[in-house]
């Protein structure tokens, strides 16, 4: 899946979009905050799709990954503006929950309250799983 990286401030503004190395062309959204490049407008001779088509368009693909690098709030709009769309959204705002216990070896994972699979280190000590493991294809930095 392709990765699309966003950074973004408000205070002082700053928005870069990129894939793959490519720059996305922000001159329809610059200085606009993200409650409104999060949604499709037309203003001031401006048609933006939203940030999921528009994305769409520059990945030439329905399926990618945004890596988004921004605050809270603005991440808990992309994700209102995401919801009902195949891109998926992650952010170094997450929160990771591991429950392990020894005896017997059990482990529990969830990102952002969502359960992972752990099958692949159950019955395992932390030493065993600690190296790199792929989850369910997830790949890069997180």
């Amino acid at each position: 899946m392709k990765k699309v990286k966003i950074q973004y401030k408000r205070e002082p503004y700053e928005l870069k979009m990129s894939c793959d190395d490519k720059q996305f062309d922000i001159t329809r959204i610059n200085n606009l905050p993200a409650d409104e490049w999060a949604f499709p407008f037309r203003k001031n001779d401006v048609d933006w799709k939203g940030l999921y088509e528009e994305l769409k368009e520059f990945t030439g693909d329905e399926e990618f990954i945004i890596q988004f690098d921004g605050d809270k709030n603005d991440l808990e709009t992309l994700k209102y503006a995401l919801e009902n769309t195949k891109a998926r959204l992650v952010s170094s705002q997450n929160t990771v929950v591991i429950l392990y216990s020894e005896n017997p070896y059990i482990t529990k994972i969830s990102i952002n309250g969502e359960v992972m699979d752990t099958a692949k280190i159950q019955n395992r000590s932390v030493e065993e799983w600690i190296k790199p493991i792929e989850l369910r294809g997830m790949e890069g930095d997180f």
